[in-house]
């Protein structure tokens, strides 16, 4: 996952996130980690188990990992959060604030 903007620009995409729709009792956790390069590599900062509604917010600069899914299907609606960049004072209507 990679930081991302919309057509000219007014909006950048920061987080991603993940709704599972289905339970896994074996596997699938979501793992969010330190790092994926140097001391503390693939170090797990948190597990996150595919719990039916549960949902999942993280930024695009946290590296993760999924595990090996045992008990399938996983099934989940993966997204992403845009923001308006800094200084940018135009709805998602293409008009300002002042208008």
């Amino acid at each position: 996952d990679a930081t991302s903007a919309t057509s000219g620009d007014a909006l950048r995409s920061t987080h991603s996130f993940l709704l599972y729709l289905t339970d896994c009792e074996d596997g699938g956790e979501t793992c969010l980690l330190n790092d994926v390069n140097g001391a503390g590599a693939d170090e797990v900062v948190a597990s996150v188990s595919p719990i039916r509604g549960r949902l999942l917010l993280f930024p695009h600069v946290c590296p993760h990992r999924g595990n090996v899914v045992q008990d399938v299907p996983k099934v989940l609606i993966r997204g992403e959060v845009y923001l308006p960049l800094e200084g940018n004072t135009r709805h998602l209507d293409g008009k300002s604030e002042h208008e």
